[in-house]
C-alpha cells in the first residue's frame, strides 16, 4: 500500500508516506491509515539508498539491518512461510544505477536502447509509471498515484542524489512508531465512499485499536505480485555480491 519511484533522469528516489492496515474483507470494508510518520520507506546511507515496500515489521528489520549491520550472511527475513513479504531496491547514488533488487517492479525503458529510465513499486506503482511516461516527474507521479490508489498518500519523501538532500529529518526503524501513529492520529476510510474519519471518532475505534495493540493486524506497504517473487539461490548470491560491493566502497563504517 504504497508508491515508490526511482527516477534515473532526475537522479532521485521518492515515495509516499502512508502506512495502512487493509480491513477491506470486513463489513463495512475499511482501510486504517496514517500519513507523515517518522518511519519512512526510504533509507539513505552514504553513497547508497534503500527503498522498501511490503510487510511493516519486516521493513523495520531491514531498515535496522541497513544502518546497523550490512552483514550479507545474516539478512532479515525476506519471506513469511515461504512467501515473499518485502520488496527491496538498493540504488548506487554515485553511479545512478540499481545495485540489486528483490521483488517485482514496474519499469520504464528507453524505446531505442532499453536503458532503464525509471522504476516503480507498490500498489500505486502502475499509476505512477504511466504518469511518469508522460511527464517525467518523480514527485508528481506520487501525487497522481494517490488520486487513484487509496493506499498511497499525496505526501512525498525524497532523496536527491546530485544535491545530496532529503526531506526525511527523522528516519525510525522501530515498527512501534507506525502503530503508535496509527492509534494516536490515524484515520479510517470507508473504501466504498472514500470518506475518512479520525480513528478516535470511528465506531470501530475500540476494536481496531485492540487489534493493533495485540498484533492481530499489521501495518504494511504491500505491492501487487510480491508473493509470486522467489528468493532463489541465484538472487541470494547476487544480493550478497551487491552488499559486499557497498562495504568495499568505503561509503561508511564497516
Amino acid at each position: 500500500m504504497t508508491t515508490t519511484v526511482y527516477d534515473l533522469l532526475a537522479k532521485v528516489v521518492t515515495s509516499d508516506t502512508r502506512w495502512s492496515i487493509d480491513l477491506t474483507e470486513n463489513q463495512p470494508p475499511v482501510v486504517v491509515y496514517v500519513d507523515k510518520t517518522d518511519f519512512a520507506k526510504i533509507s539513505d546511507r552514504y553513497e547508497h539508498v534503500l527503498v522498501l515496500a511490503g510487510f511493516g515489521p519486516l521493513i523495520a528489520e531491514w531498515k535496522r539491518w541497513w544502518v546497523e549491520s550490512l552483514d550479507e550472511e545474516n539478512t532479515p527475513d525476506f519471506e513469511i512461510n515461504g512467501i515473499a513479504a518485502v520488496a527491496v531496491l538498493i540504488v548506487d547514488k554515485v553511479q545512478n544505477k540499481v545495485l540489486t533488487k528483490l521483488g517485482p517492479f514496474h519499469a520504464n525503458r528507453c524505446g531505442e536502447t532499453s536503458r532503464l529510465l525509471s522504476a516503480f513499486s507498490g500498489s500505486g506503482g502502475i499509476h505512477a509509471a504511466k504518469y511518469w511516461q508522460m511527464h517525467q516527474c518523480a514527485w508528481a507521479s506520487i501525487v497522481d498515484a494517490s488520486e487513484k490508489d487509496v493506499f498511497t498518500s499525496e505526501f512525498v519523501n525524497f532523496v536527491d542524489f546530485d544535491s545530496n538532500t532529503t526531506n526525511i529529518e527523522i528516519n525510525s526503524h522501530n515498527y512501534a512508531d507506525i502503530t503508535s501513529a496509527l492509534i494516536e492520529r490515524g484515520f479510517v476510510m470507508d473504501v466504498n465512499t472514500k470518506k475518512s474519519v479520525p480513528l478516535s471518532q470511528s465506531a470501530l475505534a475500540a476494536t481496531i485499536t485492540a487489534k493493533i495493540q495485540s498484533g492481530a493486524v499489521f501495518a504494511s506497504a504491500p505491492m501487487p505480485g510480491l508473493s509470486e517473487f522467489k528468493w532463489t539461490t541465484e538472487k541470494k548470491d547476487e544480493f550478497k555480491a551487491a552488499i559486499r560491493s557497498i562495504k568495499q566502497s568505503n561509503a561508511g563504517p564497516q
